[in-house]
């Protein structure tokens, strides 16, 4: 496939609102500030506009939808470009029906190809970095629901058992998250136990094996951890087909919030409002697991829904 890409391709990418699009596939870098208001979570004078960015303080550090995915997903021009052509409204469809046309007529599903080594890039970062415990790394591993992958040395959280779907994590200090080519729409990542009748709904894989981490410390049972990668409703209402108890665990924000306000019906639990042993802010379950040390707080947080009647 040719690298090159046309103006009508860069104009049909500029076409795609950049606020939609990050709620959508990269919430972890958005965030609602105040009405309309909406800047990077780690850059809060770094405003986000439908179409482009800019820093207030910086007067340089500025672009369109383009050059946000470069800065901020470390892409190629040429992927990032067609990256945003695959997502363009180009009907006026909201994008998530968009998406389930664009991934009907897509026939390929593209992984990245293994390393034939150990896997101690992806060993290190999970367990060093993320505070993941070595023995659920392995049993990731074993499961192969997660391998390294030959280039870049990424994480890979593969499942097949909803539609092909596979997430990439970056092992650098550079932040690098996207889901793979060719996911099938409504597609998820699981780990636990996947065949029972209860799930946790993350945004992340990564957050999802953090949950399913602090469970088997603080609870009782054996559940499914779902990742959606992102905050996709299809994905959402295709866990809810598959399981008979569904607990949502998105992040403590305003895209969570917004993500639960649909799907209020089922209960929530958050990471506890506090702050971490250095003062960090509690977003996800990863920054509880690497951050918390007040386990009262935790186990209550995980175990809240279960004052709510239900049956689980």
């Amino acid at each position: 496939m040719s690298n090159n890409v046309g103006l009508e391709m860069k104009e049909k990418a500029k076409s795609v609102n950049l606020i939609e699009y990050l709620f959508e596939y990269h919430s972890e870098l958005i965030s609602e500030v105040g009405h309309n208001r909406f800047v990077h979570p780690d850059h809060d004078s770094l405003v986000i506009m439908e179409r482009g960015f800019f820093r207030h303080s910086s007067p340089d550090c500025r672009g369109d939808q383009i050059q946000f995915l470069m800065n901020f997903l470390h892409m190629s021009f040429q992927d990032t470009v067609r990256e945003l052509c695959a997502h363009a409204d180009e009907s006026g469809m909201k994008l998530e029906e968009h998406q389930l046309s664009r991934n009907a007529k897509e026939k390929f599903f593209y992984l990245p190809y293994p390393t034939e080594d150990i896997y101690k890039r992806v060993w290190a970062y999970l367990t060093t970095k993320r505070g993941i415990p070595a023995e659920i790394v392995q049993e990731l591993f074993d499961a192969t629901l997660l391998y390294q992958a030959e280039e870049y040395g990424n994480c890979v959280f593969h499942y097949d058992g909803a539609g092909n779907y596979a997430e990439i994590v970056g092992t650098s200090d550079i932040k690098f998250r996207r889901c793979a080519e060719g996911c099938a729409p409504g597609a998820y990542w699981a780990c636990g136990n996947i065949n029972g009748d209860t799930a946790y709904v993350c945004e992340s894989a990564i957050d999802a094996v953090s949950l399913m981490a602090l469970y088997r410390k603080y609870c009782d049972g054996d559940p499914a951890f779902i990742s959606i990668g992102g905050l996709k409703d299809i994905s959402i209402n295709n866990v809810r087909t598959k399981y008979e108890n569904v607990i949502i665990a998105v992040d403590r924000d305003d895209a969570g919030d917004f993500c639960y306000s649909k799907h209020n019906d089922l209960p929530r639990i958050l990471p506890p409002n506090i702050h971490g042993k250095n003062g960090e802010k509690l977003k996800d379950w990863n920054d509880v697991i690497r951050y918390c040390d007040n386990e009262e707080k935790v186990k209550k947080s995980i175990e809240i829904f279960a004052d709510m009647g239900l049956p689980f």
